[in-house]
């Protein structure tokens, strides 16, 4: 790493928020690291304070995704965990207590799929603008332990960004830097204006997790993040069980090559559709407190017995 810190601070001159930018939650994730790098050489802050954190440099450092456990699944007010990464997010939850924002960036290590977004309806006004077709909701219920899991149950504002597949992180390079831009002016630490996204939109809810049961589990054709399922069509079949799409499901990480009790996508309902900064969504608040609906994340995530928790977000 070019920056032996691994959580650099950047000061005002103004008073204003206290924001946090993650990058490298997952240390195999480079495209926010990289647009991390290179913000850092030029950035300069006008308003308030920013933490621009590496959020996991061993992993960052060994190019792997965790070290002994994922770090976006111990973001737990009772972390009592020995492990790096759960020490590791002891010291990174002091700087999520004191912010007022959290902008994390990850990639996935799947199939080829569009980029997307994660945040709850408080954060809907900042997500319509940034360049993104989707825009995801709904994963505090199954995602225990993640960064803005947990900026959420401190009713704070917090955008997970998922910047396309690890294997082009020259293309989404921009994309990383645009959204983080767009991050700091929106909450005004630089100045400038945001441009509209002026694309159709789609706003998912996220509505069930799948699990391979079966060693003869297939998709029905070769999906990748962001494809429509078929309305009442099969999509899968997992032994003698068969799954099929609602109107509106789309997949979300497909990956037929897990093993037996992981992972193998998730599907997420179209809950509105359109140019996203032209009008609001339904339910779509601007008052974070009255967005946010805040999950039991003392609540265990609900396996199946004997079954290993997939790689995601």
């Amino acid at each position: 790493m070019k920056y032996k810190k691994s959580i650099i601070i950047k000061v005002g001159k103004k008073l204003g928020k206290t924001l946090v930018i993650f990058a490298g939650v997952h240390g195999n994730e480079k495209v926010g690291i990289k647009a991390l790098k290179v913000l850092l050489t030029k950035i300069k802050i006008e308003y308030g304070k920013v933490y621009f954190v590496f959020a996991n440099p061993k992993a960052i450092r060994l190019g792997i995704r965790n070290t002994e456990k994922d770090l976006n699944r111990s973001f737990v007010a009772n972390n009592t965990g020995k492990t790096y990464e759960e020490k590791r997010a002891k010291i990174l939850m002091g700087i999520l207590n004191k912010s007022d924002a959290l902008l994390d960036l990850h990639a996935f290590e799947y199939r080829e799929g569009s980029p997307f977004i994660i945040c709850e309806k408080d954060s809907y006004e900042l997500a319509r603008k940034m360049d993104f077709k989707f825009i995801t909701s709904g994963w505090d219920n199954f995602d225990v332990g993640s960064t803005d899991g947990y900026m959420h149950t401190l009713r704070k504002q917090a955008i997970c960004l998922e910047l396309g597949s690890t294997s082009k992180t020259s293309e989404y390079l921009p994309l990383a830097i645009s959204s983080i831009m767009q991050f700091l002016k929106y909450h005004g630490a630089v100045s400038g204006k945001i441009k509209n996204y002026n694309k159709k939109q789609i706003f998912l809810k996220l509505v069930k997790r799948i699990y391979k049961k079966a060693d003869d589990f297939s998709f029905s054709k070769k999906f990748k993040t962001g494809d429509k399922l078929g309305p009442r069509k099969i999509f899968a079949k997992d032994g003698e069980k068969t799954y099929r799409a609602k109107k509106n499901d789309y997949i979300i990480f497909p990956d037929d090559s897990a093993g037996i009790g992981e992972e193998v996508g998730l599907v997420a309902r179209e809950m509105w559709a359109g140019i996203g900064h032209a009008s609001a969504p339904p339910g779509a608040a601007l008052d974070p407190a009255s967005a946010l609906s805040i999950p039991d994340v003392s609540a265990t995530r609900r396996l199946l017995p004997g079954h290993r928790q997939k790689k995601t977000a």
